[in-house]
């Protein structure tokens, strides 16, 4: 049974770009289609050539965590966007998308890191209830910072702090504590 990591992410489209685009990405995604839109996997070039003779299954698995650090394109993807709202960012407006999602083993940081050179920001959030990881993502002028928690069952680790309200950890933690308690 794969780890199934919890994800937040706020996509902000590039200046340049319209709310077109982004409609057009609340579409794929309905249709599921999440990563592949935005970075879509080439299964034919050259750096896949050496994977050739393995099935066609684990040759695309190996490019969905070459390109997007994940095994799989997301799942439960929910749109938490609140009727489509621009919020105000660097003092102009521009669409944001607001979504959470589930992704298999890792969270999809390799698609964080090439989306940005794209000229989108980023700001994300996971977290990892079967390894007790989390880690936040933020660009900020065309950066892209990381930090990561590897023991987020610290109350007082900074990375958990800061994911612990979108993720419920104490929540989860004390309904734990309750039930052992009532056994």
């Amino acid at each position: 049974m794969p780890n199934i990591i919890e994800n937040y992410l706020e996509l902000t489209f590039a200046q340049t770009e319209n709310d077109r685009r982004m409609t057009t990405l609340v579409a794929e995604i309905e249709k599921g289609n999440f990563f592949n839109y935005l970075w879509p996997i080439a299964l034919h070039t050259e750096s896949l050539k050496r994977d050739f003779f393995e099935e066609e299954e684990k040759m695309r698995r190996n490019a969905c965590i070459r390109q997007w650090g994940t095994r799989q394109d997301a799942y439960d993807v929910i749109n938490t966007t609140v009727n489509n709202v621009w919020y105000l960012h660097y003092n102009c407006w521009q669409p944001t998308l607001c979504i959470t999602f589930s992704t298999a083993w890792s969270a999809p940081i390799a698609l964080y890191r090439n989306l940005v050179p794209m000229g989108y920001d980023i700001y994300a959030e996971f977290y990892d209830a079967g390894d007790a990881t989390a880690g936040v993502f933020k660009t900020v002028d065309r950066v892209l910072f990381e930090a990561y928690a590897t023991d987020v069952t610290n109350p007082n680790a900074p990375v958990r702090k800061m994911v612990d309200h979108r993720f419920g950890i104490s929540e989860y933690e004390q309904m734990q504590r309750d039930e052992a308690f009532s056994e």
